[in-house]
């Protein structure tokens, strides 16, 4: 199983080719009065722009912080694919807009380049550096690869999938193909037994502290 790269970013659902998505909008219980359900909606539509304005329009990646100048959290990107989605279902994007924005990030991700190598790389066999370099895509200084923030990007790649699940004609013309791969990755750290992981590692240095059943292990 070793050296295989994130094959659930190949999992992408056909339908992403056209950017369709869940047909009716999901209910949710209206605030308590007036002035909260305008606070509430303000701090909504605000949280989905900060995603949608300020990610990389070459790398599709997401500021850790702003307004000062940032580098990206995998985890962000991974939060800005379910903002997507949501600003799609709140009308603040139609929903062409958030299937090519997804889209396109999600072939940004498969076109970073992953390996061994301390510069130049975003990851390593599926799992992604903490913080990258939001215009090169690649790692910041010398911070570790991190299984917990890998996992948070894609719990957006899961959302996606899930989201974009009809065949309407509405979206970009060509998506990758989708693969019968199940998720899998393997890399510093990744399995330490049945049930714990490493928090984060580094190429040819595993470890960092380690997790398992609830408490960290150093």
């Amino acid at each position: 199983m070793t050296g295989r790269i994130v094959p659930l970013l190949l999992a992408l659902p056909l339908s992403l080719r056209w950017g369709a998505c869940t047909g009716t909008s999901v209910p949710h219980d209206p605030p308590a009065n007036v002035a909260d359900a305008a606070l509430l909606g303000d701090v909504e539509r605000r949280s989905f722009q900060y995603f949608w304005d300020l990610a990389d329009p070459r790398t599709l990646l997401v500021p850790d912080r702003a307004p000062t100048p940032s580098f990206s959290s995998i985890a962000a990107v991974g939060f800005g694919l379910t903002a997507y989605g949501i600003g799609a279902e709140r009308g603040y994007v139609t929903r062409e807009q958030a299937a090519g924005r997804t889209l396109a990030t999600l072939r940004s991700l498969l076109a970073m380049k992953q390996g061994p190598e301390p510069r130049g790389v975003s990851g390593y066999k599926g799992f992604f550096y903490h913080f990258l370099d939001m215009r090169t895509a690649e790692r910041f200084q010398t911070v570790e690869l991190s299984t917990v923030d890998t996992s948070l990007l894609m719990a957006g790649v899961l959302f996606a999938q899930s989201y974009f699940d009809r065949g309407d004609p509405t979206g970009p013309p060509s998506a990758p193909r989708p693969s019968s791969s199940t998720s899998a990755w393997t890399g510093p750290g990744s399995r330490r037994g049945r049930r714990r992981s490493a928090w984060a590692g580094r190429p040819r240095k595993v470890s960092i502290p380690m997790i398992g059943k609830g408490t960290t292990r150093r």
